[in-house]
């Protein structure tokens, strides 16, 4: 069992969206997956049972044979070794995070204030886990702004932080996903366009890094990271 966290100390930085279409694209790969919402705020169960489940502790919704999502806040449930993979979308605190055994924290960072907030807490997250940076709706601050958070981001040590490369821009079509209920790549106008195109990459790269694969009949991901 691989367990991935996707977190900042910052809020609002798009830990959800990633969340859910790492989720999505596990069940259309068929991966047994339990997806996690620590955040207090439910947006992932909302949008992974198309917001029709009520939101209360302990809820667990049975999406497909492949993917399980669970509203548990600011706790990790015990009982997750029958699954293949684990995500959790966790709230904005250290402490919470920390909390989970993870193998990948997976930290969205969307501007200079994103990476700053994740500096003062990445010596608690290299304790537990791997970490990826990715840099999410990278061009909504501007061009200097991108260029001076990426040379800060890859000056920092650690044989344990690797820089996702492949950016992922700001996007109408990832904004829809969260109203269609659906991936991004498959809103109407989303196929094939850089955003969605970018944060399926993304997923596949972590699912590639965690070493799950998809079951007979499903497409087998591939992706890559880059210090």
């Amino acid at each position: 069992m691989k367990t991935v966290v996707v977190y900042n100390n910052k809020g609002g930085v798009g830990k959800t969206t990633i969340a859910v279409h790492l989720a999505l694209l596990a069940e259309a790969s068929r991966i047994k997956t339990l997806a996690v919402g620590m955040d207090r705020q439910g947006d992932l169960m909302r949008w992974l049972s198309g917001g029709d489940q009520n939101i209360r502790e302990g809820e667990l919704h049975e999406r497909s044979s492949s993917l399980k999502v669970l509203y548990s806040p600011d706790i990790f449930p015990r009982s997750v070794q029958q699954n293949d993979l684990v995500i959790v979308d966790c709230p904005p605190a250290i402490e919470v995070a920390t909390k989970v055994s993870a193998d990948l924290f997976v930290v969205p960072v969307d501007g200079r204030l994103a990476l700053q907030d994740l500096m003062n807490v990445l010596g608690a997250l290299i304790g537990v886990g791997r970490v990826m940076i990715v840099f999410n709706r990278a061009d909504a601050g501007g061009k200097v702004t991108l260029e001076a958070v990426q040379t800060a981001a890859r000056k920092i040590p650690g044989e344990r932080l690797t820089v996702w490369d492949d950016l992922i821009p700001d996007s109408a079509s990832i904004k829809r996903s969260a109203e269609y209920f659906k991936p991004a790549w498959e809103v109407p106008y989303g196929a094939g366009t850089t955003g969605p195109e970018a944060l399926r990459r993304l997923c596949e790269g972590v699912l590639t890094q965690l070493g799950v694969v998809g079951r007979p009949g499903s497409s087998a991901p591939a992706g890559r990271s880059r210090r």
